[in-house]
């Protein structure tokens, strides 16, 4: 039955807003979002975002130093790198030394925090990823990467490796600009160390280097996209005036 009472036409106005709203978000090329006023969200837990692997080249002469160079690349169930995601020549441009943080433990660990950056660095999210939008088959989703940081705990006993990645940019594509990108809680543990990666791992940066470098498995990852708080006041704004000439017709119904 339909309802033809004027609250109930204000209540179907103001559904069809927010579905109208919804869709303009991809319709403009946009990446997905949950909802305009809400970022999108996933973490990967072995689910929608792929698991990666990473390889670090000793430019510095070691790990932990000025000038290595990170290659980062999603690992998908065939064990197909980069389908996904991937994050290429970051280059550590400082590597700061916290000292021990848990001194009291069994295997105190030693805080590292590396600032990764550089005139080439690359980071795309692939049209495969659950970002992805519908209506705008084959995109890839470049990134301008605004902040990169790795915190590095080195157990002194054990000598374990781990590292927390924390990655901010914005989309290059200055269609959709006006959302931010956040790539937080990546887990990355080293597998191995020498001159070249195992097979199936990415490949040592710069092309070609064929010096000493680790590589590994990185896991946990969630990535956060958000319109920028312009954005929601336009739409916002645009929702007001709609909504408003609705009031109106209602008032004029009653």
């Amino acid at each position: 039955m339909i309802n033809t009472s004027p609250m109930g036409a204000f209540t179907t106005a103001a559904a069809l807003l927010a579905v109208s709203l919804l869709a303009a978000g991809p319709a403009q090329g946009a990446p997905l979002t949950s909802t305009i006023e809400d970022p999108f969200t996933s973490v990967d837990l072995g689910g929608q975002i792929y698991q990666g692997r990473y390889s670090e080249s000793y430019v510095g002469g070691d790990s932990l130093q000025v000038d290595n160079v990170l290659n980062v690349d999603s690992n998908d169930s065939a064990g197909v790198l980069g389908t996904q995601w991937l994050i290429t020549n970051a280059e550590a441009l400082s590597v700061q030394d916290y000292g021990i943080v848990d001194p009291l433990s069994a295997d105190p660990r030693n805080l590292y925090v590396v600032t990764y950056g550089g005139d080439n660095v690359q980071m795309s999210l692939k049209d495969t990823g659950p970002w992805w939008n519908p209506l705008d088959a084959g995109t890839e989703y470049d990134v301008d990467v605004t902040d990169h940081s790795h915190y590095v705990y080195v157990g002194t006993v054990s000598g374990s490796v781990t590292a927390f990645m924390n990655i901010q940019g914005t989309f290059t594509d200055p269609a959709f600009s006006d959302y931010t990108v956040d790539v937080m809680l990546a887990t990355a543990e080293q597998v191995g160390e020498g001159t070249g990666p195992d097979a199936g791992y990415p490949e040592y940066l710069p092309t070609g280097y064929d010096g000493e470098g680790q590589w590994g498995n990185v896991q946990q990852i969630q990535v956060v996209i958000t319109p920028e708080p312009t954005t929601l006041g336009l739409v916002g704004f645009g929702a007001v005036l709609t909504l408003a000439r609705w009031r109106r017709r209602v008032r004029r119904i009653a």
